[in-house]
C-alpha cells in the first residue's frame, strides 16, 4: 500500500479506535460503579450491550484488516455484520421505548430513535456502496458516530454534569471527518456532507419536537402505553 494511502487509512483506524474506547469506557464505568437504572429486562439490556460492543469492535477491526491488506476477510465480515446490525437496532429501539415508559422523557426517546434511524440509513448505504472504498468507509464511520450520544451521556452522568453538555462533545466527534477531508484534499467529501447533515438535521428535529408540548403529547400517545 502506498504511503499516502496508508496515511489516509490511519485516520479511520485510529479514530474508530477512539470511538470504541469511548464506548467501552462509558458503559464499563457505569457497570463498575453501578451507576445505572434499568427499565428494560436484563436480557434485552445485555443483548443490546453485546451487539453494540461487537459492532464497534468490528468497525475498528475492519479498519485494521484494510491496513494489513486482508481485503477478502474484510469483505466477508462486512456481509455477516448485517445480522448484528439488525439485533442492535431492534434491541436499541425496544430499550428506548421501555426507558421512556419508565422515565417519561420524550426528548431522550426521540434522540435515541434518531440515532437508530441515522445508523440504519448510513449503515445500509455503507453496505450498498461497499465497492467504493472512499464512500464506504465514511458511511460506516458516520454510522458509528450517529449512535455515540448515549455513551457520552453516561460519561457525563458519572461526572455529575448536565446531560446537555453531551452536544458539544458529540459535535467534536462529528467535526473530525470534515476536518480530515479538508486537510487531505482541501474539500469535504460529498458523503461527509450527507452523513453529517443527516445527523444534525435529525438532532434538531428531535430536540424541537421533544421539547414542545405538542411533541410530548404525540410521543405519549404513540409510546406511553405498555
Amino acid at each position: 500500500m502506498p504511503s499516502a494511502e496508508r496515511k489516509g487509512q490511519s485516520f479511520f483506524y485510529y479514530f474508530s479506535g477512539v470511538i470504541l474506547l469511548t464506548v467501552i469506557l462509558a458503559f464499563g464505568l457505569n457497570i463498575l460503579s453501578r451507576h445505572y437504572h434499568l427499565n428494560s429486562s436484563m436480557t434485552l439490556v445485555i443483548t443490546h450491550g453485546m451487539a453494540m460492543l461487537l459492532w464497534y469492535s468490528l468497525l475498528f477491526g475492519q479498519t485494521w484488516l484494510i491496513r494489513t491488506g486482508s481485503f477478502e476477510l474484510h469483505r466477508g465480515l462486512g456481509i455477516t455484520s448485517i445480522g448484528l446490525a439488525v439485533v442492535l437496532v431492534i434491541s436499541g429501539v425496544l430499550i428506548g421505548i421501555s426507558n421512556y415508559r419508565g422515565e417519561g422523557e420524550a426528548l431522550t426517546l426521540l434522540g435515541n430513535l434518531a440515532g437508530m434511524f441515522n445508523f440504519v440509513v448510513l449503515y445500509t448505504l455503507g453496505i450498498l456502496k461497499r465497492h467504493k472504498a472512499d464512500t464506504h468507509k465514511r458511511l460506516m464511520l458516520l454510522a458509528g458516530i450517529a449512535m455515540l450520544s448515549p455513551a457520552l451521556v453516561r460519561i457525563l452522568r458519572l461526572a455529575e454534569l448536565n446531560e446537555f453538555i453531551t452536544l458539544p462533545f458529540w459535535l467534536l466527534f462529528m467535526a473530525a471527518l470534515p476536518i480530515y477531508d479538508w486537510k487531505k484534499s482541501k474539500r469535504i467529501h460529498p458523503v461527509t456532507w450527507l452523513g453529517t447533515g443527516l445527523i444534525l438535521l435529525t438532532l434538531v428535529i428531535s430536540m424541537v419536537v421533544g421539547m414542545s408540548s405538542t411533541g410530548k403529547n404525540l410521543v405519549q400517545s404513540l409510546f406511553g402505553n405498555s
